[in-house]
């Protein structure tokens, strides 16, 4: 998938008492560094793909969810 300029994308996310849903493509590699207290981060078992383009998820979930839905 060559399609994008840009390969690697940071995705900075702060989430309080709330949830985040990210529909990420496939076909892209996912890398979760999101920290949590009483919180969580849902992800499909196979993130790490072998592609050039991928999305690193940071931040924290205080009380809340990141949900990473692959599409």
């Amino acid at each position: 998938m060559d399609t994008y300029p840009i390969k690697d994308f940071v995705l900075d996310a702060s989430i309080i008492f709330g949830e985040l849903r990210l529909y990420i493509p496939k076909e892209w590699a996912v890398e979760n560094d999101v920290q949590t207290i009483l919180g969580k981060v849902s992800a499909p078992m196979k993130l790490q793909r072998n592609n050039d383009t991928r999305i690193i998820i940071t931040g924290t979930a205080i009380f809340g969810e990141v949900e990473i839905i692959s599409i």
